[in-house]
């Protein structure tokens, strides 16, 4: 019934697009709930409500995600790339920070009350992310108060991991830059010497002078510091 409804309105490719989303929504999912399960344990009607919610985003390389002047009322957990937090000033964009793979994205200024701030959210590559909207997470506190407790969870993880990706940009580009590498595994391949001038606070001459060594064999390292070891 529901396929020949389909065939009606939609073209073979078009359908078989339908298909392709439909099943790497259902895989991104499942990646989300066993990173989710290593934080608290939730029911599969827990999920299965979740589930109707989440909504399975792509963008290229440079589009914008949360433009800047625009209310921040999602959130977005990455499955997939880099996603960048920038502040815009005068027309330059400053990157200030890095989010990879299983960390939840939103705009931290205005998410709570809706307001409008200077914040930019951009991907740093392709990628691919579910979002979920505030309203749609009122809709699921109703049904699911638990939610509340995973999303301290999900918030106390996101500050440990900034403030780790911080203790690396303080070191300096000179030696914080393979420990960042490292962290965030083919970034280099990525970032303007603009954004890598914002995140170290550096002049983006020493930039160039050190991803010029880094480009030639600049040694990353095997391990991170017990003390920089990223949470997953």
């Amino acid at each position: 019934m529901g396929g020949r409804f389909l065939s009606r309105f939609l073209t073979k490719q078009e359908i078989l697009l339908y298909l392709i989303f439909i099943i790497k929504m259902e895989v991104y999912v499942k990646q989300l709930k066993r990173d989710f399960n290593h934080l608290m344990l939730l029911s599969d009607d827990f999920y299965g409500s979740l589930s109707r919610y989440l909504f399975l985003k792509r963008k290229k390389k440079g589009e914008v995600i949360k433009a800047l002047g625009q209310k921040g009322s999602y959130s977005r957990y990455l499955c997939k790339g880099l996603i960048g937090v920038y502040k815009i000033e005068k027309e330059t964009e400053y990157l200030l920070y890095v989010f990879k793979e299983t960390d939840l994205i939103h705009d931290w200024i205005s998410y709570a009350c809706c307001k409008k701030s200077s914040i930019e959210i951009k991907a740093i590559s392709e990628v691919l992310y579910l979002e979920f909207s505030l309203l749609d997470l009122k809709c699921m506190l109703a049904k699911h108060p638990e939610i509340i407790h995973l999303l301290l969870l999900l918030n106390h993880r996101i500050q440990v991991r900034i403030y780790q990706q911080v203790d690396i940009l303080r070191k300096g580009i000179k030696e914080g830059l393979p420990f960042f590498c490292k962290a965030y595994s083919g970034i280099e391949l990525h970032l303007s010497y603009q954004d890598w001038a914002s995140l170290f606070s550096s002049s983006i001459r020493t930039v160039g002078r050190v991803l010029s060594k880094h480009t030639l064999g600049y040694r990353i390292p095997k391990e991170i510091p017990e003390q920089e070891t990223l949470i997953f």
